[in-house]
């Protein structure tokens, strides 16, 4: 996503939000849009370090690769799934 400009952004970013909202509000009740909502939520963060390591991958190394955001993703990951374990959540 290579924006020009700030405005066509904050404009997706609100639209996505509102129907975010309104599919929220219409279907809160429905166990198969949890699941779905809470699939793709994974499925995406998940994603999120595909970048980091695809730009590794291609320089051949991981100079200038902060050691606090490895951390940090471990640590974030690892309370997640205490939480997950110790609330009961489905996983």
């Amino acid at each position: 996503w290579h924006w020009s400009a700030i405005m066509p952004y904050l404009q997706v970013l609100f639209l996505m939000s509102c129907g975010l909202h309104l599919c929220s509000t219409l279907f809160s009740g429905s166990e198969l849009y949890v699941w779905v909502l809470g699939m793709s939520s994974s499925g995406v963060e998940g994603l999120l370090g595909c970048p980091q390591f695809m730009l590794n991958y291609e320089r051949q190394h991981t100079k200038g690769l902060a050691i606090v955001l490895i951390m940090m993703w471990l640590l974030g990951d690892l309370y997640k799934l205490s939480y997950y374990s110790e609330s009961g959540a489905p996983m």
